[in-house]
């Protein structure tokens, strides 16, 4: 009971250090390119379409497990798509009942992963990112839960999901250059995270590298 409780305490530090780190100004675009793979820059010649643009938010979600801050991610199916079978956050695009991109992003979540809209704990939000392919606006959303979640997959939306612990994320080893099929239908290097033998690039990586910056700033180290 008292290892349970020191957990929990330990949790609570956390969240509580990284709603501080979020009120401060975010580290923004500057962060998100230094994970920016060569096919998106490519794109982002011909400038951004923000008239036609769509907009979508994905929620960034802490949980304990244990000692472990945990993050769930998602590997999408493969389908006729340019995001098909890659690893994301949880989210999806914003509809007309949504109240606000939040609320977006905590539906598309309890969607696809079954955690419930209102299990969540809000902390704030990451700098909005345009995706050239999908000419999508995306803002990430950060939140927590006081425990780890039972997890229900949508099998539509989700191949499988992905729990890794945040200082997996945080360590230079996870950082690297790997092959992938971009959308532009070519292979190339792109700048990504290498966990569980599991590429996280394109959007997703450009996201965790602005909350990677963010808490390397405030001192939290792998």
């Amino acid at each position: 009971m008292k290892n349970e409780l020191e957990h929990r305490m330990n949790f609570k530090n956390f969240i509580r250090e990284i709603s501080v780190l979020m009120e401060d100004r975010l580290p923004g675009e500057a962060a998100q390119l230094k994970m920016s793979p060569a096919s998106r820059n490519e794109m982002m010649k011909e400038g951004k379409d923000l008239e036609k643009a769509g907009r979508a938010a994905v929620l960034i979600l802490f949980y304990p497990d244990e000692s472990r801050v945990m993050l769930p991610f998602i590997k999408r199916p493969e389908y006729e798509g340019v995001h098909s079978g890659q690893v994301a956050f949880p989210g999806g695009r914003f509809e007309a009942g949504d109240a606000n991109m939040a609320h977006t992003a905590l539906r598309e979540t309890e969607e696809e992963v079954g955690v419930k809209m209102n299990s969540v704990k809000l902390i704030g939000m990451l700098s909005e990112l345009y995706i050239p392919p999908s000419n999508y606006l995306v803002r990430p959303v950060v939140g927590y839960l006081e425990r780890k979640p039972v997890f229900k997959l949508q099998p539509s939306e989700v191949d499988y999901l992905l729990e890794i612990d945040l200082y997996e994320l945080l360590h230079d080893k996870a950082l690297t250059t790997k092959p992938v099929m971009t959308s532009l239908q070519q292979e190339m290097p792109v700048p990504c995270y290498y966990v569980q033998d599991h590429i996280i690039w394109g959007a997703t990586a450009m996201i965790l590298s602005e909350l990677i910056e963010l808490f390397k700033k405030g001192g939290l180290e792998a």
